[in-house]
């Protein structure tokens, strides 16, 4: 069974994360005169120019969390793309990390935190079996 994603920062098990997008749109009115207004605008149709991710933020605590695409949005939900404390992480002198017993590469660094992609199954079979 998977293991549900972690917020950094709270630790609560979290499905979704609260995500804030800035639009640019056109958008259609029809301005008219009524008995009671002057100027009475009625939208008639929106087009969507362009989206930009603004910020993601977790559902429990509402920190910011350093998730700039969707991609890597739909990444960090399916576990593919984990967010470390960098004080959390254990560091090998190279790409590779540990963090939770696992090891991991390092994806990008985040300021506070890291974003971590599992390592090969190998890998961690190897760390496993020579830990003491």
């Amino acid at each position: 069974m998977k293991r549900m994603t972690v917020c950094p920062y709270c630790k609560a098990e979290i499905n979704s994360v609260h995500v804030t997008v800035k639009e640019i749109a056109f958008v259609h009115y029809e301005v008219s005169v009524s008995e009671k207004y002057i100027g009475e605008w009625h939208e008639t149709s929106k087009e969507v120019d362009s989206q930009e991710l603004y910020e993601t933020r977790c559902p429990h605590c509402r920190r910011k969390l350093p998730l700039y695409s969707e991609r890597e949005i739909n990444e960090f939900l399916a576990g593919s793309l984990i967010i470390a404390q960098k004080s959390e992480v254990r560091y090998t002198g190279s790409p590779i990390v540990g963090f939770n017993g696992y090891g991991y590469e390092i994806y990008e660094d985040a300021g506070d935190c890291l974003l971590l992609r599992p390592c090969s199954w190998v890998y961690n079979f190897f760390i496993e079996l020579f830990r003491f």
